[in-house]
């Protein structure tokens, strides 16, 4: 298992860093409370998972419904091919934003 974090960018983002995966999740979660106040409009960057599967897919989801209660926008961006996969395999990639990225070849979930 690969360690996680959330991590406050100098631009604003925050950055999820490494494993996004059902082992991570608790930990992401608890970390997303202090950081995604859904105060304001906030990009999430996961250019830094190196690791996905679904259950990081359904934190997403919860993290994008926080933010839409709270009447704001959460813009995800820099998903890895496994995240597009689900998304797509969902019927999903149109409510993350991610419709027109091209998944890369041999990418698997």
């Amino acid at each position: 298992m690969t360690s996680s974090g959330l991590q406050a960018g100098a631009d604003g983002a925050i950055a999820v860093i490494g494993d996004m995966s059902i082992h991570a999740i608790p930990r992401l979660y608890r970390e997303s409370q202090a950081l995604l106040t859904g105060e304001q409009d906030q990009t999430l960057d996961l250019s830094g998972v190196n690791h996905a599967d679904s259950a990081g897919f359904a934190l997403l989801l919860e993290w994008k419904s926080w933010a839409q209660r709270a009447g704001h926008r959460l813009d995800i961006v820099n998903p890895p091919s496994t995240l597009l996969t689900v998304a797509r395999l969902a019927g999903a990639d149109g409510l993350m934003g991610w419709k027109d990225i091209p998944v890369k070849k041999g990418a698997t979930p």
